[in-house]
């Protein structure tokens, strides 16, 4: 029967709501006292009670096994035990252990055991359990691990409704005939674009005499581009979709909402279901992968995401791949993996190993475990998103950059060029080398000597032209102590020496340069940065540390995925005085960074290579020295001669400041006879004789000489070594090169300011080599514990041989049609969408605590089709086929009620006895509102709009203005601690978590959403307004058209009757409260458009917004 509208003024809720039917779980049918017992099976009624009562301790958990016996197989049930016993003696209830302990009276010997608080099994249980195993206690695998078998695989669609039919037969009942086509219309309408028909929808469908009307009708939704929004819908709860990074902070996320717009696309386009999961699983890793197969990754990134000051970093990177790992479990295998993060499964057969190979595919990403604080930078890695117009520019100054870079080198080369062939005598000195240049190292910005202190705390910049206001400071708990020259400065490495100097953009060259003392081969320990702070800024600027006892110098984005860097590969020499300078050369390369100890380039090896985007912002702009903000800063190391140059010094000048003066000896007038032969100057079986024929006797004695010696042949250096470093000394001073160099520069300045203008979003990239993996003991982040390499789980198929172990192998493995889960759990999926309950209620967890379906073969079926290729009889992973053939189905078609027996036996309609009805989901509930009003605003796709209840999330944010107020709620800003309220109170998920099934709730708060929400009541004064207008100010004709459009069907007698005596009771209301009226015409954004008077409007809107709060309105049947 059809609910009816109460018979009243007011609207009770209890009556408007009807969301959902009361009743008890499913009685089973009676068996005739003639009938001889049931063959017993093992999945259908062994699994369940031993998984319910035994496995928790006798089950896969090995840690958790007791006395020895596991229960879940069968050679280890039936395997003799410590005690000479056997839990189960095939073919011998009696002889078995289990049911003597099953039956037993003696507290200390029954099982379950009265701690467990699980009672006693009860007579049928035992007697079950006792048949089956006098028949030979047969073990069966688990439904669900076994590839599924399609009995029929011609026509599906009868198939299905001759399965069905069948098994309600033999209950007694059979499908319902079929809904009406004004329900009909409204069902599939619903289904399958989230959105109500329109009138004239209904109309064009109700008048269509064609056979093949509905059929029509399913091809026009499927093809209509709102399938792919509502679609999506449903896919962005399970891949925890949010436009904020969640936890404490729950900082915005605002560049994940192209994979949202993806994922629309993909559904509409009908992307193949095996690419639409290849691709998020793995999409970077396909050969030759396009931008829309590496932002599909995303998917994979859509986890919480943690900044909280003082978090390890390393805990929370961990939980983030644990995340991956238990949503691939939840969304592709139907299993509950974060089971056995901690140890075994209890009830699967997934150990703890299982979950760590798994662990394996999902952990080779350069990520780090806490997004910046400080800064917007997107976490890496990440994938730049760009239009063509934009791609064609970046293209273009990139060229640029290259071109000029060309210049640079030509240019460089020919001045070396120009070097070699002064020293052979081919020609004049070159103006670089020019005695007026020798003693002179242009450039520098700042020299801290730290000899002298200043009263107020400072240190005077003794650089060339420093202004008196460019000192350093330092608290007092660094002191001065005696130093490599003078004094030098001690550091607590909780207390910065502050700089004023170091601003330096990614393209920009410049040289750092030191003496330093360390007291200890650090772990770890920051030298200098330029930088906020360490992981609340993603290390952003620029840093030397001592890593694991060695230099580490580095340019920084966001570590450590957008950075270069380099480290020494000799460690740093402790309790002794080092100099060290470091240098980039604008590049953002890291064969652009040079780290240089006592004079002399360190051989270094590449740490990353990847750096993007500019390191400037987020802070702290100047260099600080030996602390950053929650790092290990340089404790008891000293400092001193501490200075800054704006450009990238050559190695020579970098000598000059370890060893001063030797940069004006090596470019004396007379330097030039050092370098005459191609042959090594110094003899290599003796380094201090040379020939005079090479050098003039007067010079080799010479004081000046013997310094120079001691100065730059300190090692075997020939000929073609020394020529390189004039040459590179040259190139660095050439007054043309160094010209080029700014307009380099210049350039790499304006490619970068381009990218920062581009967005980012978190994708997947898989990282060179795989990281080692382990198994974590207890789930805990740093107690690691025997290496596990990337592998499936040994109860399902093995991993294909020839493919990659990565995620693209492992996406191949569940791609297979074989496979005995991914299309299970799609096809369920859809038929939970569909039906309000999938065919497996828990969608979440197949395994042994699941309930087996009612109906396992019309799910074989349908996964066996969606699997299967089309040349073999199935759907080749076409989504839409398998929708469109359930909708097809009698099955579906039938109406939503059936006998009050049938309701009450079968509240979740798991029979089938009857067509889907359950209540619309939030979003559908407030689309529903805005498109019947005609306030919908159906633009596709965007960043995420903010509606007009946002400012009372329990995170408020301010609303958007105009259309934004009125996009569907698919692009509603969804932030995970404060979703909008009223999707929210309408059961919509926060999505900490994969999500495989919403919590449906019915409380009177619903009512009062829908009756006071103020987007609700401004949708229905909008429409009020409209349809008198449209009506000539007619209300009754007003309101049967509205019950036409909320219900998709024209009133009955009774139910006009009832709507005319609510219009009219609330517009004498209005009458004797005109206040009121014009209070609710004022409701929303949208104004009021005086076309018909506020007394009417707002009856008429007061009787819509009951009618919104309808049973027939908000419950999809």
């Amino acid at each position: 029967m059809r609910r009816r509208l109460a018979s009243c003024g007011v609207i009770a809720p209890a009556c408007l709501l009807g969301l959902g039917w009361p009743g008890t779980w499913l009685t089973p049918v009676a068996q005739a006292e003639s009938d001889p017992p049931p063959a017993v099976s093992f999945n259908d009624d062994i699994r369940p009670i031993l998984s319910e009562n035994c496995f928790a301790c006798h089950g896969p958990d090995s840690g958790r096994r007791e006395a020895g016996l596991r229960l879940d197989r069968f050679a280890d049930a039936t395997t003799e035990l410590d005690s000479g016993s056997q839990a189960i003696v095939s073919g011998d209830p009696a002889a078995s252990e289990l049911v003597a302990r099953i039956t037993a009276t003696d507290p200390d010997l029954v099982m379950p055991p009265p701690d467990a608080k699980l009672g006693n099994l009860t007579a049928d249980q035992v007697a079950v359990l006792e048949r089956w195993i006098a028949s030979g206690a047969e073990y069966q695998p688990h439904w669900a691990l076994v590839p599924p078998v399609a009995a029929e695989q011609h026509d599906a669609v009868a198939a299905i409704d001759r399965i069905v039919a069948g098994t309600l037969a033999a209950r007694g009942l059979a499908l319902q005939p079929e809904a009406d086509r004004a329900t009909l219309i409204r069902r599939t309408t619903f289904d399958l674009t989230g959105l109500p028909p329109t009138p004239k929808e209904v109309a064009a469908f109700n008048s269509d005499p064609s056979p093949v009307a509905y059929e029509k009708l399913l091809d026009r939704l499927l093809a209509s581009p709102r399938y792919g929004e509502r679609m999506a819908a449903d896919w962005l709860d399970l891949a925890r979709y949010s436009d904020s990074y969640g936890f404490q902070v729950d900082r915005p996320r605002p560049t994940m909402w192209p994979w949202r717009d993806w994922v629309v696309s993909a559904f509409n386009r009908n992307l193949p279901w095996d690419e639409f999961v290849t691709w998020q699983l793995a999409g970077d890793l396909l050969p030759a992968a396009t931008d829309e197969q590496i932002l599909a990754t995303a998917f994979n990134r859509l986890h919480q995401q943690e900044s909280e000051g003082g978090s390890v970093e390393e805990e929370y990177r961990v939980s983030y791949v644990n995340d991956r790992v238990t949503t691939f479990g939840t969304a592709f295998l139907g299993l509950t993996l974060e089971c056995c993060r901690c140890h075994d499964h209890k009830f699967d057969p997934l150990s703890q190993q299982d979950f760590y190979a798994l662990f394996a595919f999902f952990d080779d990403i350069d990520e780090a475990g806490l997004y910046s604080y400080f800064t917007d930078a997107v976490p890496t890695p990440t994938l730049r998103l760009e239009s063509d117009a934009e791609l064609a520019a970046l293209t273009r100054a990139d060229h640029a950059c290259n071109a000029a870079a060309a210049i640079v080198a030509s240019r460089e080369a020919e001045v070396r060029q120009t070097v070699a062939d002064w020293l052979a005598g081919r020609a004049a000195r070159p103006p670089a080398l020019a005695a007026d240049k020798a003693g002179r190292i242009d450039g520098e910005i700042a020299r801290f000597a730290f000899d002298d202190q200043q009263a107020d705390g400072r240190f005077v910049n003794l650089a060339p032209g420093a202004g008196d206001d460019a000192g350093a400071a330092t608290p007092p708990d660094n002191r001065l102590v005696a130093g490599r020259s003078g004094k030098a400065i001690q550091l607590t490495g909780d207390h910065p020496v502050t700089t004023p100097v170091g601003n330096f953009h990614r393209s920009q060259p410049f040289t750092i340069a030191l003496w330093l003392r360390s007291p200890a081969a650090f772990e770890r320990a920051v030298v200098f940065h330029r930088s906020k702070a360490w992981t609340d800024a993603a290390s952003r600027g620029y840093e030397l540390l001592i890593d694991r006892g060695q230099l580490r110098w580095s340019l920084i984005h966001f570590w450590p995925g957008d950075a270069a860097s380099v480290r020494m590969t000799e460690p740093l020499p402790t309790d002794d005085w080092v100099h060290v300078a470091v240098s980039s050369d604008g590049s953002g390369r890291s064969a652009g960074l040079r780290l240089f100890i006592n004079g002399h380039r360190a051989a270094t090896t590449v740490v990353r290579d990847n750096l993007t985007r500019e390191i400037t912002g987020g802070g702290n702009d100047t260099i600080t020295i030996g602390e950053r903000m929650r790092d290990h800063g340089f404790k008891g190391g000293l400092v001193d001669e501490f200075r800054v140059f704006n450009r990238e010094l050559s190695p020579l000048e970098i000598y000059d400041l370890a060893e001063p003066g030797s940069l004006e000896l090596a470019l004396a007038d007379w330097s030039r006879s050092l370098w005459l032969e191609d042959e090594a100057i110094i003899d290599p079986g003796n380094p201090r004789h040379f020939r005079s024929s090479d050098v003039g006797l007067g010079i080799l004695r010479s004081t000046e000489w013997k310094k120079a010696l001691k100065v730059f042949f300190p090692q075997q250096l020939s000929q073609a070594r020394l020529t390189e470093l004039l040459g590179e000394h040259a190139a660095a001073r050439d007054d043309e090169a160094e010209l080029l160099r700014h307009k380099l520069a210049a350039l790499r300045r304006s490619l970068a300011e381009l990218v920062e203008r581009q967005a980012e979003i978190m994708v997947m990239r898989e990282l060179p080599e795989p990281k080692l993996a382990y198994v974590l003991e207890r789930g805990e982040y740093d107690r690691r514990g025997e290496a596990v390499a990337a592998n499936t789980p040994a109860a399902l198929p093995a991993f294909p041989a020839g493919q990659p172990r990565n995620r693209l192998g492992l996406a191949r493995w569940l791609v297979e049609p074989d496979h005995p889960l991914l299309a299970r759990v799609t096809v369920n999926r859809i038929w939970q969408s569909l039906f309000g309950t999938g065919l497996v209620q828990t969608p979440e967890d197949f395994g042994s605590q699941s309930l087996r379906p009612e109906y396992q073969d019309v799910l074989d079926l349908l996964a066996w089709k969606l699997a299967h290729p089309v040349a073999e009889g199935g759907f080749g992973w076409n989504l839409k086929q398998l929708v469109k053939t359930i909708l097809l189905s009698q099955t579906y078609r039938q109406r939503s009620f059936a006998a009050s027996q049938t309701m009450t036996d079968d509240p979740l309609n798991l029979w089938l006895a009857r067509g889907p009805r359950h209540r619309l989901p939030a979003e559908m509930i407030r689309d529903q509102a805005l498109a019947t009003s005609g306030l919908l605003v159906e633009t596709m796709g965007g960043p995420p709009v903010k509606p007009s209840d946002m400012p009372e999330s329990f995170k408020p944010e301010p609303a958007d203005t105009g259309d934004a107020l009125y996009r569907r709620s698919l692009y509603t800003y969804w932030r995970r601690t404060g979703p909008a309220p009223v999707l929210e109170a309408l059961d919509a998920p926060p999505r900490l978590v994969c999500v495989a099934r919403r919590d449906t709730t019915n409380t009177p708060l619903h009512a009062l959403v829908l009756m006071n929400g103020p987007q609700f009541v401004e949708a229905a004064r909008v429409l009020a307004e409209r349809l008198l207008v449209e009506h000539g100010g007619r209300a009754t004709e007003a309101v049967d058209q509205a019950f036409a459009i909320l219900t998709s069907r024209t009133p009955d007698t009774a139910e006009r009757e009832i709507l005319r005596e609510l219009y009219a009771g609330q517009q004498a209301w209005y009458e004797s409260h005109p206040g009121d009226a014009l209070r609710l015409v004022a409701v929303g954004a949208r104004p009021w458009s005086v076309t018909a008077p506020a007394i009417d409007v707002a009856a008429l809107a007061a009787t819509i917004n009951g009618l919104m709060n309808y049973d027939e309105v908000v419950v999809k049947r």
